[in-house]
């Protein structure tokens, strides 16, 4: 009897057929890539490499090493082969372990695997409750160690490094963000909404919260920030009562923290309890609140949660170990574990990437001290990013980069809960048309878009639609990250857009132009597309017209055309460009009308207008844009009473 193969993913684990796409999509020519073709070795003792990897898998900092065991399976399957270098082949042993979020345990953990196991590189991840202990342990046996998802303040500052002074450490190395990234990102995200700029800081009393309270509160005072501190608590206080009620009276309108998991949970339900959580504008943790499995526990008190991610999966780089892409890492592991993706997935792969970039770049990988030479000199990209270590601030220090994020409820249709939605930017050359706008539809939903021309409400639709690529940020839809997918896919899926200026087949008739836009919808077969456009037009009222050449149309029925087409491919989320402008009262009448059954219907409504009584007709949500920001989100009476709103799109207060 015929035996059936066992199909595996990337990180070696068997999946069933309606996983294989994904996953083989996301392994296509990655081993090849890094390391060549399959061929047999047989390694000596002394050809072994051991790597040590520690990280928290279990305990309060269990997000941080959730997704590790899927990373590292996507290494050893790279390396199974064994590392070709200066002719030799070595065998890897990648020895990982779990600090179960104790300190204490995490520096056993190193001795253990430099005195029992002889690691010839040691890689530690997440929070100074891991690197620190590990990196002293490696600094006392002179064993070359790489760290990251730490800011780095508190692995160098935190373990006796000082200003000013020659670098105390010789085998640790830690490449991530620091606290000034920390201002940067905070100080670009937190002035976009107006706020009395009266922060409420809550640092726990460790290693973190030492560096952050040190460095990073100046910068935000000095960028014209009022923080109001109680003082370090202990990890583990479960009762916040005397913070909440000093920030409740101080009326802070910010918070920030940097706590172990589980005390964010407990503070923000209590803030809620207790009214803190209305009054606070933004709500900006940083050590938790970045996973999905810290944020989906607390249901809609998560919503709008605001946060810094130092890795996304729409990042433009690829594992230089594995050969895979932010996109194939992050599809990949939902489709092997049936979890949302998280930031730190990018982050552990680098750390590896890192690692083996250093052994490559070593004269001896079995050499400690040439490898930790190595480690001095690195230059290379990760799934981060550039890691530099030329570069400072310190001999021993890399900073990589921040981005502004927000937690946001999933779009209907969502197997998530939430969706992380990144700024949107987009720059020509050196003019910015848009920055770090945020926005989501629910089903069924309509929302106003308004704002001056030039606010860069088009632009921001063209992205949307796929028509231009954002220059940061991310586009969600249904679920899917589709940022990077062409326009006539998205269309396809249901996300369409109609033009301020239409655009038809001038020499075919309206019905062959409606036609056209329903065959091409993708899932339809001629008599669906047939009639698809039938109905199109019906809804429109343009059946009279369907047998005219689009050339002899007016501009009414041309609008009515270009909705017409739109409707014909099915959409779900429609998106209208000034499709009232230029009509008399009598046609934007029916015009609504029209807007009003799409409504009716089921279709979620994204309308750029500049009559705005039609918006009001018809939306239950309102958007002003200016200078390619959001200014103003809301209901619509709120957002046009806002000052704001009538200084920039109305042109002066009322």
């Amino acid at each position: 009897m015929a035996k059936h193969r066992e199909i595996k993913d990337l990180a070696g684990n068997p999946i069933s057929g309606s996983r294989r796409k994904v996953i083989v999509g996301a392994a296509a020519g990655a081993v090849a890539l890094a390391f060549g073709g399959p061929r047999a070795f047989a390694a000596d003792p002394e050809k072994v490499l051991r790597i040590g990897f520690i990280s928290p898998r279990s305990g309060p900092l269990a997000g941080f090493g959730q997704g590790d065991p899927y990373v590292l399976g996507l290494a050893r399957k790279a390396l199974a082969n064994g590392l070709s270098l200066g002719g030799t082949t070595y065998k890897v042993e990648i020895l990982d372990r779990d600090t179960q979020s104790d300190p204490s345990r995490a520096s056993q953990l190193a001795n253990d695997l430099i005195n029992n196991h002889n690691v010839d590189l040691m890689l530690s991840t997440s929070t100074p409750e891991v690197t620190n202990p590990v990196a002293d342990a490696c600094e006392a046996a002179g064993v070359p160690s790489l760290s990251t998802t730490v800011p780095w303040e508190s692995f160098y500052f935190g373990r006796g490094g000082k200003p000013g002074k020659p670098s105390p450490f010789k085998w640790s190395y830690v490449f991530c963000f620091g606290t000034n990234m920390f201002a940067t990102t905070y100080l670009s995200t937190w002035g976009k909404l107006e706020t009395n700029k009266r922060v409420a800081v809550m640092y726990p009393n460790d290693a973190d919260g030492t560096a952050i309270r040190e460095h990073l509160v100046p910068l935000l005072e000095k960028g014209g920030y009022t923080i109001v501190d109680p003082g370090p608590y202990q990890d583990g206080t479960t009762d916040y009562s005397t913070q909440i009620a000093l920030f409740k009276r101080e009326r802070c309108e910010i918070f920030n923290t940097a706590p172990i998991p589980p005390d964010f949970a407990s503070f923000w339900r209590q803030a809620a309890q207790q009214g803190f959580a209305r009054q606070v504008k933004i709500v900006e943790p940083a050590k938790t609140g970045i996973f999905p499995a810290q944020v989906n526990p607390l249901g809609p008190l998560a919503y709008n949660l605001s946060g810094a991610a130092y890795w996304h999966k729409v990042f433009p780089y690829k594992s230089t170990l594995t050969g895979v892409s932010g996109m194939q890492l992050a599809d990949g592991y939902e489709a092997s574990t049936g979890r949302q993706w998280e930031q730190q997935l990018g982050a552990s792969m680098a750390l590896l990437d890192a690692g083996f970039a250093a052994l490559k770049a070593s004269r001896d990988p079995k050499s400690k001290s040439t490898v930790r030479e190595a480690l001095a000199k690195l230059d290379t990209t990760t799934m981060v990013g550039r890691i530099n270590f030329n570069t400072g601030p310190f001999p021993n220090v890399s900073i990589t980069p921040l981005v502004g994020a927000q937690w946001i409820k999933a779009p209907a249709g969502s197997k998530f809960q939430f969706e992380a939605a990144s700024g949107i930017q987009k720059r020509f050359g050196a003019l910015s048309v848009l920055e770090d706008v945020n926005f989501g539809i629910r089903e069924n939903e309509a929302v106003g878009i308004v704002g001056p021309n030039g606010a860069g409400k088009t632009t921001f639709l063209s992205i949307l639609v796929g028509a231009h690529r954002p220059s940061a940020g991310t586009v969600t839809f249904m679920g899917k990250d589709v940022t990077t997918a062409p326009a006539a896919e998205r269309c396809r899926g249901g996300l369409v857009r109609t033009h301020q200026i239409p655009r038809p087949f001038s020499n075919m008739t309206v019905f062959e132009n409606v036609y056209v836009a329903a065959a091409n919808s993708g899932s339809a077969n001629r008599e669906e597309a047939y009639e698809r456009s039938l109905d199109a037009l019906q809804l429109t009222g343009m059946m009279a017209t369907a047998n005219r050449r689009a050339e002899a149309l007016g501009l009414l029925d041309r609008k009515r055309l270009e909705l017409s087409r739109a409707l014909a491919t099915s959409p779900k989320v429609l998106l209208l460009d000034e499709i009232g402008g230029g009509l008399s009262d009598g046609e934007a009448a029916e015009l609504v009308d029209i807007i009003l059954e799409l409504r009716r219907r089921g279709i979620a409504i994204a309308w750029i207008e500049h009559i705005v009584h039609l918006l009001l007709q018809v939306t239950d949500r309102l958007i002003c844009m200016d200078a390619g920001t959001v200014i103003a989100d809301g209901a619509p009476e709120t957002v046009m009473a806002d000052e704001a709103v009538i200084e920039a799109y109305l042109g002066g207060s009322a």
